[in-house]
């Protein structure tokens, strides 16, 4: 276990230890969503390009506990799962732990506030080389203007970690889906009249990302790691490579009663790599989200 992965159940005794008034009830989510990616191997490409259609499902619940002046913290937990129509060796299914710490400082929905978060997931996937731990940490930070504008910001730091190698074709495969990355993010929320939430954002994302490609001279000297992938296709590599990723979303929630929307969302990345490599994928989804 990571030493982040460790740190994450002590910390929530430590912060429990703190003045708490009586833990409320459970409370949870239910999505069901489905999505579509028109470059889900991140090929620079066009001919290496692979999209594919798939479903998730995620199932949260978390347990608040009041800290009184210091903010209020929920411990969860959460299971998914993902299932492509193509791609089915990238089918997964995940279990993980959350806690999720928030302050507002101050009265009223234009108070600003502050979070902190961290997780803990195993990803069970198709593809053994593909499961993984997954470990997050991040702060966060935003304010109301007026009653129906919210703006909100953070930073998130992601190390994945796979569980399995045992594909030796390539050049040092073990460290192919080892993933490090720290993601800069802005959020805007915007509620209309009739309750329906307008919703857009941007995020930077340093560090490492994962790209499969047929081409075996895409890099001149000394490539970054790689194995054979035969997920998508005959001849793939997929790589790990050092990037910076940029990504526009926007969205739409339309309420259907007081515990339940329809979401949909189009998502824009665009890629910059090493070795001028460079590549864009638009993700569109559509979900279900129930309060539980």
């Amino acid at each position: 276990m990571s030493m982040t992965s460790k740190g994450l159940i002590p910390a929530a005794f430590v912060v429990l230890c703190l003045p708490v008034t009586a833990p409320a009830a459970w409370f949870g989510d239910l999505e069901l969503a489905i999505a579509h990616d028109d470059n889900m191997n991140r090929a620079a490409r066009a001919a290496d390009e692979r999209s594919d259609t798939f479903a998730d499902v995620e199932l949260v619940g978390a347990r608040p506990f009041d800290l009184r002046e210091w903010g209020t913290l929920d411990a969860g937990v959460v299971l998914s799962g993902r299932g492509h129509d193509r791609f089915h060796e990238l089918n997964r299914a995940s279990v993980g732990l959350t806690l999720d710490f928030h302050r507002r400082l101050g009265l009223g929905p234009q108070a600003p506030w502050v979070g902190a978060h961290g997780e803990f997931h195993y990803d069970r996937v198709k593809d053994d080389l593909r499961k993984a731990r997954r470990q997050v940490v991040g702060v966060s930070a935003g304010r109301g203007f007026g009653d129906a504008l919210q703006v909100s910001g953070g930073v998130t730091y992601t190390r994945q970690s796979p569980r399995n190698v045992t594909r030796e074709e390539g050049n040092a495969p073990q460290r192919v889906f080892r993933l490090k990355t720290l993601t800069l993010s802005v959020d805007v929320d915007y509620l209309l009249a009739n309750d329906w939430l307008l919703l857009a954002g941007f995020d930077i994302q340093d560090g490492d990302i994962n790209a499969s490609t047929t081409d075996p001279d895409l890099f001149d000297s000394e490539p970054p790691p790689w194995l054979q992938d035969p997920v998508f296709g005959r001849d793939f590599r997929t790589y790990r490579l050092d990037a910076t990723v940029f990504g526009l979303h926007a969205g739409l929630s339309v309420p259907l009663s007081p515990r339940s929307s329809l979401n949909v969302q189009a998502r824009y990345t665009e890629v910059d790599a090493q070795n001028d490599i460079s590549y864009g994928a638009t993700r569109w989804r559509l979900s279900y989200l129930r309060e539980l």
